[in-house]
């Protein structure tokens, strides 16, 4: 009996063969998830590249390049209205948002 339950509690002692075989399936297998890590990075970083919008620190950098820019070019108060106005205008065209908050990540640079 003793031999029995001792025949089970043994681990199975494997030939070089079949440890190649479970080394080479491992290997695969962990190939095959590195694989698929890899597709969701890429689907990630397509997402922050094309769907992430301006944060509350980059609407605010881009607000003061703005104010920046007015001030830079006039001191006349109705002046800087227009011109305010149209540089938001000028934004949202040439980047297709309804508001410079919906400006892409990607294109705050260009933006500014």
């Amino acid at each position: 009996m003793e031999k029995t339950l001792q025949g089970q509690d043994a681990p199975k002692v494997l030939s070089p063969k079949e440890q190649l075989m479970a080394s080479m399936q491992l290997t695969l297998e962990t190939a095959q998830e590195v694989e698929e890590i890899k597709g969701k990075v890429e689907q990630l970083e397509d997402k922050i590249d094309n769907q992430m919008t301006l944060d509350y620190g980059m609407q605010r950098r881009l607000q003061k390049a703005v104010g920046a820019r007015v001030y830079s070019l006039t001191k006349d108060e109705s002046e800087k209205r227009r011109l305010f106005s149209e540089l938001y205008r000028e934004i949202k065209d040439r980047f297709g948002v309804a508001s410079y908050k919906d400006v892409l990540r990607k294109d705050l640079q260009a933006a500014i």
